[in-house]
């Protein structure tokens, strides 16, 4: 499968180990140019725990979307790639229309939405399991396992496509080839200055 990436922002999107880490790495190593990535994991070291689930969220949206728009101000990053666990519809589409408005970016965004058969899943899920030192957590598993099916669900985000975007799906990110066509004069014409 041939992935082709035209505009600067990516976002990848899906479940727990679905190798969404692993496509947004291999994207930043064939890049040529300069290109950053911004993990939902990351983001979430940041977020104060203690406090009710309802402010957690909110303090993790908001501080997620103010590194997006402040990496997409930057001039020097070219290719922006963001690492997004956003599964339900409402939640994803929120999350585009969001990155929209508080920032100048109009051009499209590829969107890759991650769909792995159940052998390639629980394989990504063994090997992350493993490097927490929990390989055989069934509790952990059974969790993981359902977020997919929310992903496919009459609420999920697998096959509703989204506006203002390339709508992508891989199912097999370690079975993909990238290749890029970004603008080469340009890149960061909707953007203030």
């Amino acid at each position: 499968m041939e992935i082709k990436i035209k505009n600067r922002l990516v976002i990848i999107n899906g479940p727990s180990c679905m190798g969404k880490s692993t496509l947004a790495d291999r994207i930043q190593e064939e890049y040529s140019g300069k290109c950053a990535i911004i993990g939902h994991d990351d983001i979430l070291e940041y977020v104060n725990k203690n406090q009710s689930q309802e402010k957690i969220d909110d303090e993790f949206h908001n501080y997620y979307l103010g590194t997006i728009c402040n990496a997409l101000t930057m001039p020097d990053i070219e290719l922006l790639v963001l690492d997004t666990f956003n599964i339900e519809i409402k939640r994803l589409l929120n999350f585009i229309v969001a990155i929209r408005g508080f920032t100048n970016y109009k051009d499209p965004i590829t969107l890759i939405k991650m769909n792995v058969d159940s052998k390639i899943h629980d394989e990504f899920i063994h090997r992350k399991l493993s490097a927490l030192g929990m390989p055989n957590d069934a509790y952990m598993k059974a969790g993981i396992k359902s977020q997919v099916l929310q992903y496919k669900g009459i609420d999920g985000a697998l096959y509703k496509p989204m506006p203002y975007c390339d709508n992508i799906i891989v199912t097999d990110p370690r079975n993909v080839r990238i290749t890029f066509d970004l603008p080469k004069k340009g890149r960061n014409k909707n953007l203030k200055n």
